[in-house]
């Protein structure tokens, strides 16, 4: 008779799909991962990084890298992705590198990724994302605001330029009809 009487059961939460499960199964024994869509990643990453599992944490991190590469190659301003909504779940997840990765892609992309929707975002974050972000964002503020400041130079420059203008060619305008 054996000496388990009484079988053993792994309850895991409902949203963690059949194939997710197969994956960290197959990983388990074999040491690899397939890792082909991004949704699976990110149902690997949270199971791996729940179960304590670094290398598949690893692997999920460089599969969800590569499907951001892919939705962005043609443009970002067009791709579905929500890099923000992955930066706060890699947080969850302890996935550092991921974190990295997509500190650098939102600050490198503020005005597509970050700028439009930042009021709700900042409640999303952590501290330490937003102020890197803030941080690195390209355009820097500082360079905004000089350009700000140059535009509006230029324009104040260019009124009494406009104006000689427009009396020059009323002059010439009265001489020509006079004529």
């Amino acid at each position: 008779m054996s000496a388990l009487k009484k079988p053993i059961s792994l309850h895991l939460p409902t949203a963690i799909l059949r194939a997710t499960v197969r994956v960290v199964i197959e990983y388990s024994y074999s040491d690899t991962a397939p890792l082909d869509e991004a949704t699976t990643a990110g149902a690997i990453l949270a199971v791996a990084s729940t179960f304590g599992i670094p290398r598949l944490v690893s692997l999920a991190e460089l599969a969800l890298s590569k499907a951001i590469d892919r939705e962005v190659a043609t443009s970002i301003s067009k791709s579905r992705l929500d890099a923000v909504g992955l930066l706060a779940a890699a947080e969850a997840a302890g996935a550092s590198q991921l974190v990295a990765f997509l500190r650098h892609f939102v600050a490198s992309n503020f005005e597509f990724v970050f700028a439009a929707r930042a009021a709700d975002l900042r409640a999303t974050l952590a501290p330490a994302s937003l102020s890197h972000i803030e941080a690195h964002r390209w355009p820097p503020l500082e360079y905004l605001t000089a350009v700000e400041t140059y535009e509006a130079a230029s324009r104040a420059a260019k009124a009494p330029l406009r104006s000689r203008l427009s009396n020059c060619m009323g002059a010439a305008a009265a001489a020509s009809a006079a004529t």
